[in-house]
């Protein structure tokens, strides 16, 4: 089966490398295809994607052996995803919840938890659900995983996904 021709984008985006695939005649709402891009996302018009490699904290962490994160944004809005391979963890007796920060790849304002809209989950000798959100306090990320074994001290693979504003 033969490879279909596969635009590729070079240089400063425009209507012309974006959505026209370099081509010339690409002519989108009346714009030409030299013209800028219109603004995108309701803010300033940025576009900007690439990957990052967060700083984890928490208080019952004690490790982690790879963290592969990746973000896009588009004029203010910022929505990332990353993996955290065998995150180390040391909960106290009675404890059935972990919680640790992540920096964000965009910096941003937070006002609130609900800032950050997330989700995620985890994966060890048992698998389920994350909370993602905002702490408003020191502008990071924050990654719940309820549920795990009281007490308990193992290594999780976690992937956490969640979108947010800049302000």
């Amino acid at each position: 089966m033969p490879t279909p021709d596969v635009p590729t984008i070079s240089g400063p985006v425009s209507k012309t490398n974006f959505i026209g695939g370099g081509r010339s005649d690409a002519n989108i709402d009346g714009l030409a295809a030299t013209d800028p891009l219109p603004n995108l996302g309701g803010g300033d018009g940025t576009l900007d994607s690439g990957s990052w490699t967060p700083t984890v904290a928490g208080d019952r962490i004690t490790g982690t052996n790879g963290i592969d994160g990746h973000y896009t944004r588009i004029g203010d809005i910022v929505t990332c995803a990353v993996s955290l391979e065998d995150l180390e963890y040391n909960l106290d007796p009675g404890e059935t919840t972990l919680e640790f920060t992540l920096t964000t790849p965009v910096a941003s304002n937070f006002a609130t938890a609900y800032s950050v809209a997330g989700t995620g989950q985890y994966f060890s000798n048992v698998t389920g659900f994350v909370d993602v959100y905002a702490d408003s306090a020191s502008d990071l990320i924050i990654v719940r995983i309820k549920g795990l074994a009281d007490g308990s001290s193992d290594a999780t693979t976690v992937q956490a996904y969640c979108q947010y504003e800049v302000v």
